[in-house]
């Protein structure tokens, strides 16, 4: 794969895609579940690979391919690379995870060295802002960093869990309803090395509210991890 995780070498990134896909949709439990991705990541991932399977064919073939069908595979190209960024890292992380998987995804097996760093103590601060397109933008910052993004520098990364209300643009009641969720009640989960990301909720959810959670994750330490941060609401757009 070229050193990379996404080969962008058409024959490579075809058998990557083909090979990956069917990874997540065989097994008992399926191997997208067993390897920790949403629902919502796995039929990304599946719709990737079944416009791939449509229009790479026709490229291949000489009398079908036209500057149009080489457009749309070298940006579906794209963008599946940059859609799969944080699957993949879950999928690394995951406890599942076997070699096999390892040499499927081209995830080679990471340092494992215990790193000696102490518990974050401090939670992080954030926002949700709605993009367009379903996209919702997550900003993560330090207390010490009011005006710009930030992690924190004992974190590997930072893990978002949130919920997409059914609630229209209304977001939920912060009041102590018993109803108003949890962290441990929400049940999608992303994770980025970045303090500012994006992250796509579908087309299909625009104009309701989204309620999530922030914390500092030391990947070689779960123990070190921080707690969770206030909830942060935004409006799917």
């Amino acid at each position: 794969m070229s050193g990379t995780r996404v080969s962008e070498i058409d024959s490579e990134f075809d058998d990557y895609i083909r090979n990956t896909t069917t990874v997540l949709e065989t097994g008992t439990p399926a191997g997208s579940v067993r390897l920790g991705l949403t629902t919502a990541e796995n039929d990304d991932w599946v719709a990737f690979r079944d416009a791939w399977i449509v229009v790479y064919p026709k490229y291949t073939n000489l009398s079908t391919r036209t500057k149009t069908i080489t457009s749309q595979k070298n940006q579906l190209k794209k963008d599946f690379s940059n859609f799969a960024k944080q699957p993949l890292k879950r999928i690394d992380a995951s406890e599942n995870i076997t070699p096999e998987d390892r040499d499927i995804f081209n995830l080679p097996l990471r340092d494992t060295t215990p790193t000696r760093r102490g518990a974050i103590t401090d939670v992080p601060f954030g926002s949700l802002t709605g993009k367009g397109g379903g996209m919702m933008e997550v900003r993560a910052r330090r207390e010490v960093d009011a005006t710009r993004s930030s992690k924190h520098p004992l974190a590997d990364v930072i893990e978002l869990r949130y919920k997409i209300m059914d609630n229209g643009s209304t977001p939920p009641d912060q009041g102590g309803d018993d109803d108003f969720p949890t962290p441990e009640n929400c049940p999608n989960i992303v994770s980025s090395k970045s303090a500012l990301w994006r992250v796509s909720l579908g087309s299909a959810a625009r104009g309701k509210s989204v309620l999530g959670y922030l914390r500092w994750v030391n990947l070689s330490n779960p123990a070190n991890n921080s707690g969770w941060s206030l909830p942060i609401i935004g409006i799917i757009s």
